[in-house]
């Protein structure tokens, strides 16, 4: 699926004459596992965000019964140590803790040579596919017991680099446990807002088993945290003594993913053009579109569905957005007083539906002066598009 030249969903502009950066954007599923990928993600260089103010959050509800599966198999040994890549393992590294696992530590910029409180991801899994930081890490640092990887895995540009890396941090025998999105409720609704520039791979349960046993990994559990936009899969994995690891994913399983993602990836012209017809009917009647959440979901939302010439603006209420324009669209940024001056009819949500009916229930009287909030995800409640089916403009 060629999606053609895009900018990235982290250069806002506060102009909308800035010339932006553009990379081609593919997608494909491979021909042996059904694993959906970015063919050539951009360089990580332009990927690093140029606004300070820029965070993404994981979900963390599921973190506490985490904390416990990664105890349980441990009780008995004295010592553990417990290791984190990035500023994603903190809270979970918190837990370990307070469980007993007294020895903890994390990847910090100075160890994979930055300067700096934090870096991001797409930097953390560079540096370690480079390798040239590892012998400093493992002097630096007592080889753990338990490597925790939360969100990383998906955003690696090398992943067999990256997956070798980690290898040589770890106690031979260590548990790790590697935490991604599940992309199945994605693939099965035909949500193109999660396509991402820097998420390079799109992990169902059982293409995450595929890749991590292909890199020599015996998983010995996968767990799938259910959340309302995306589950959490964590897979608890060991590597293989012998640098191999029994493959056991079945070719029946292999030809349901592949059939899956070919039918995401062939289904994206003719959902283009639903959402057009379905915005348009909205428009042609006289009835103004905002969609209210200024992040990367909304960006691609607008950007590769080509929406941008049916939207009046985009709603995010984050001072630091305020004035600002969204990368590719160019449309502005304004604030959710906008709902109320009675012009838009019709508000697409782009944030998590976990924060819908708060947002809503802020904005009672848009609704009461005939104004409609839809969702972009198929899977929420609010959709737009519900069950294969356009809710439609009311004539």
């Amino acid at each position: 699926m060629d999606l053609g030249l895009q900018v990235l969903s982290n250069r806002f502009t506060s102009a909308a004459t800035i010339p932006e950066y553009t990379h081609s954007l593919v997608m494909v599923a491979c021909s042996s596992c059904g694993l959906l990928q970015l063919s050539s993600p951009p360089p990580v260089a332009e990927i690093v965000p140029r606004f300070p103010w820029i965070m993404y959050n994981e979900p963390e509800g599921h973190l506490d019964h985490l904390a416990g599966l990664l105890c349980d198999p441990i009780k008995t040994k004295k010592e553990c140590v417990a290791a984190g890549i990035s500023y994603k393992d903190d809270t979970l590294l918190e837990r370990l803790r307070e469980r007993g696992i007294h020895t903890t530590w994390r990847i910090s910029p100075h160890d994979l040579g930055m300067d700096g409180n934090k870096i991001e991801i797409e930097t953390v899994q560079e540096r370690l596919s480079r390798g040239k930081t590892i012998k400093d890490i493992s002097s630096a640092h007592e080889r753990p017991d338990i490597l925790l990887v939360r969100h990383v895995l998906e955003h690696a540009h090398d992943t067999g680099a990256f997956l070798a890396a980690l290898k040589k941090i770890i106690k031979p025998g260590a548990l790790m446990a590697f935490e991604a999105p599940d992309c199945t409720t994605v693939l099965t609704t035909k949500d193109y807002s999660a396509i991402w520039e820097e998420h390079v791979l799109y992990f169902t349960p059982t293409t995450l088993r595929a890749c991590l046993e292909s890199h020599g990994f015996k998983v010995e559990r996968i767990e799938n945290y259910q959340y309302p936009l995306e589950n959490s899969l964590v897979a608890f994995v060991r590597a293989a003594t012998d640098n191999s690891a029994a493959l056991t994913v079945t070719e029946a399983e292999k030809e349901e993913e592949r059939t899956l993602s070919n039918g995401y990836l062939a289904a994206f012209a003719s959902e283009k053009a639903q959402y057009h017809q379905v915005l348009n009917e909205y428009k042609s009647q006289g009835s103004k579109i905002a969609i209210l959440g200024a992040g990367h979901l909304t960006c691609s939302f607008v950007n590769l569905l080509g929406l941008q010439d049916l939207i009046e603006c985009v709603i995010d209420d984050d001072p630091n957005r305020q004035g600002l324009h969204m990368p590719g669209s160019r449309l502005p940024i304004v604030p959710s007083s906008v709902l109320h001056n009675g012009q838009i009819a019709l508000c697409l949500l782009g944030l998590n539906p976990l924060n819908e009916e708060k947002v809503i229930a802020r904005h009672h009287q848009f609704q009461v002066n005939g104004g409609r909030f839809r969702s972009i995800f198929p899977a929420s409640k609010l959709a737009i598009r519900r069950h294969g089916e356009y809710i439609r403009c009311k004539r």
